[in-house]
C-alpha cells in the first residue's frame, strides 16, 4: 500500500474502484453507503439489473456480493467470508481443465 505524506497527518487514500465493483469487503460496501450513498444507490440498481439479465438468460444469478443477495439487503457490519478469493480460484482453475 502507498503510503502518503506520513509526516504530515494525511492519511492514506482509500481503495479506488468502480460503484459496482463485485468482491469488495464489507468494510468497503460500508464506505461507499455512509459516505456516498448516490454511488451506493447506483450500486443497488445495477446489481439488480445484471441479475435479473442473467436469471432471463437461464443462469443461477450473478450478484455483487459474496452472500449473493442484493446489496440493498446486506448487513455490511457482518463479518466478511475468509475463503471468498480461494473459492474463486479454486473454480476459475476448475474451468481452465486444472
Amino acid at each position: 500500500m502507498l503510503t502518503v505524506h506520513p509526516n504530515r497527518g494525511i492519511a492514506d487514500p482509500p481503495k479506488s474502484c468502480c460503484v459496482n465493483l463485485p468482491h469488495r469487503r464489507n468494510p468497503q460496501w460500508q464506505r461507499q453507503k455512509a459516505l456516498y450513498p448516490q454511488d451506493h444507490k447506483r450500486a443497488v440498481e445495477i446489481g439488480k439489473v445484471i441479475l435479473e439479465h442473467d436469471l432471463q438468460s437461464g443462469h443461477s444469478g450473478v450478484w455483487l456480493h459474496e452472500s449473493r443477495k442484493p446489496l440493498d439487503e446486506i448487513d455490511f457490519f457482518a463479518a466478511d467470508t475468509p475463503e471468498l478469493f480461494v473459492v474463486i480460484v479454486a473454480f476459475v482453475g476448475h474451468r481452465r481443465g486444472n
